[in-house]
């Protein structure tokens, strides 16, 4: 449904409207799939595309999770985007469609008012040709700056090359020693006057310029390297290069207003039930706070957390260190985390955040919202060649 208009919109706004203002139908409906498939039938006969979007996120319980994550103080912008990645994550609907039915949602709540959803169902955040445009960094989380708790902030930011690089110094004078004063010029004629003074040729001005070219071009290619290894010196791969083996499909999905995000992708897993959120960054430095703006979104608190994956010991949430038993790149280095812990603005949603300092990559899987145990998720955590 990727680049398609939503031709029953007007159409779907008036039946969502009916719904939410029936005394005996209300809100909670929206939730609720089965009433949701039965009302439909009879609201819009002539629109089953719509229908299916709009049945599978009563399903899901987009409406709910909409209402909550505003009750907890977030805008509505950014629980739009929320929920949308996370509906298009374990779905096989389009970034376009999940975008489109949580805008329609919001409209139905009174959370967003109908005259700014345009046409094509974009009215809950970019669509993927914004997102690459997008280059403001989010606004502060009023949560606490995870980025101060252990485990965080490991590895340092690549930048610019240091003060030593730069073009070289001007060569002295003439490359050698300037010739002798002529006689009667303030210095004393030597024995050897008579004879021409022997003159070391100066370089030709293009022999300069080609030097400082070949110099700067060396520096150059020293500054791409580096960045594209970083400080540890492992080569930045492609995310869909990283995550590949593991994944039967992948969409663009919403960057969640995290600054230098390169790629976000929504990907279905081998096993069904499982969606994976991944995202890789420009620099260190965006990547680490990209994973205080994910923790803050998720809700992780690390009150209380305990040290391993999946929790025991009566907690419900984790943080530990990781490293993986199959692929040598990824073995144990500090920074290198896993966090296990339940959605606090999903009920019933269960997720693996862990992330890949190395290739500036943070890693979300979830499962949910029914039937999700850490059990199962760990064991496909386990399996993954990249895990």
């Amino acid at each position: 449904m990727a680049g398609t208009s939503w031709e029953h919109q007007s159409e779907v706004r008036d039946a969502l409207q009916t719904i939410v203002s029936d005394p005996q139908l209300g809100a909670a409906t929206l939730s609720s799939a089965q009433t949701m498939s039965n009302l439909l039938k009879d609201l819009l006969p002539d629109a089953p595309r719509e229908t299916s979007v709009l049945v599978a996120a009563a399903e899901a319980g987009l409406a709910q999770a909409l209402l909550d994550h505003v009750g907890q103080g977030m805008d509505i912008g950014t629980a739009s985007s929320l929920t949308a990645s996370a509906f298009s994550a374990r779905t096989p609907f389009t970034a376009d469609a999940c975008r489109w039915v949580v805008g329609e949602l919001s409209v139905a709540l009174g959370l967003a008012p109908g005259e700014q959803s345009p046409a094509g169902g974009a009215a809950t955040g970019p669509s993927p040709a914004d997102e690459m445009q997008a280059t403001q960094p989010a606004a502060p989380a009023a949560r606490q700056d995870l980025r101060a708790q252990p485990g965080y902030g490991a590895v340092p930011g690549t930048g610019p090359p240091g003060a030593g690089y730069g073009y070289p110094p001007p060569p002295a004078p003439a490359y050698g020693y300037p010739p002798p004063p002529a006689p009667g010029a303030g210095a004393p004629a030597s024995p050897g006057q008579g004879r021409a003074p022997k003159q070391r040729r100066t370089p030709k001005a293009w022999m300069i310029l080609t030097a400082a070219v070949a110099i700067v071009v060396l520096i150059g290619v020293i500054v791409v390297v580096a960045r594209a290894t970083g400080n540890s010196g492992t080569a930045i791969e492609p995310l869909s290069r990283i995550i590949k083996p593991d994944v039967t499909s992948c969409k663009t999905e919403s960057r969640l207003g995290m600054r230098g995000v390169t790629v976000a992708l929504g990907c279905r897993t081998h096993q069904a039930p499982v969606g994976l959120l991944a995202y890789q960054f420009s620099t260190a430095a965006d990547y680490r706070s990209g994973l205080s703006r994910l923790n803050d979104l998720t809700g992780w608190n690390p009150s209380g957390a305990g040290t391993g994956c999946p929790p025991h010991g009566g907690s419900n949430s984790a943080q530990t260190g990781w490293h993986s038993n199959v692929n040598p790149k990824y073995a144990a280095r500090q920074g290198q985390i896993l966090e296990c812990y339940p959605d606090s603005h999903n009920a019933g949603i269960l997720i693996y955040l862990w992330t890949l300092p190395t290739q500036r990559v943070i890693l979300v899987g979830s499962e949910g919202p029914t039937g999700a145990t850490f059990s199962s998720l760990e064991t496909w955590w386990a399996g993954l060649t990249y895990g």
